[in-house]
């Protein structure tokens, strides 16, 4: 990502990516959310089966770190589509070995100061679903909504400088509200 203005996840805010860092919602994180989708779509075209916001930001009202999350749902995935996500300025940092391959493509406007993530998912996988199942409930739910954002400060509370425990943390959560292991 560099330094450039109009990269992929610029105009969010960020965080470090080893911090655990929550922010009160910024309803600019929905327009920013909607400008990266928008920006992905047609450079992934018959690539990408979808792409949507997923993840906190994409809840009005709720806290998260301030980085925005996109899912990329894809029938498969190669070099070819890592490759063209590269030429754009995300930086491809990890892949999966899971049923659903997920693959993590970052924006960075600072080495390790990440402002948005591509997640590469099987469209229609286990992950897939979890994501939009998961974003809809907590927009629909404002019980479900003020019970998760209790359960993330507490675990920002616990592990502030360890994201892996803080992410694991809610995955029971994340499991119990959607159903789909």
């Amino acid at each position: 990502m560099g330094s450039s203005v109009s990269g992929p996840g610029s105009h969010a805010e960020g965080a470090p990516s080893e911090v655990v860092f929550l922010r009160e919602h910024d309803p600019a994180w929905l327009e920013i959310g909607a400008r990266i989708v928008a920006r992905l779509r047609p450079l992934l075209g018959a690539r990408a089966v979808a792409v949507e916001h997923i993840g906190s930001t994409a809840v009005a009202g709720l806290i998260a770190k301030p980085i925005i999350d996109i899912a990329v749902g894809v029938e498969t995935k190669g070099p070819d589509l890592i490759a063209l996500l590269e030429s754009d300025g995300w930086i491809h940092v990890a892949d999966r070995p899971d049923d659903d391959g997920g693959t993590l493509l970052v924006a960075e406007t600072a080495p390790r100061h990440r402002t948005a993530h591509v997640h590469v998912v099987q469209h229609n996988g286990c992950e897939w679903r979890r994501y939009l199942t998961f974003r809809d409930a907590l927009r629909g739910d404002p019980g479900l909504r003020h019970a998760y954002a209790q359960l993330k400060r507490a675990l920002a509370a616990s592990h502030p400088r360890d994201r892996a425990a803080y992410t694991d943390g809610k995955s029971g959560f994340v499991l119990g509200s959607t159903g789909i292991g």
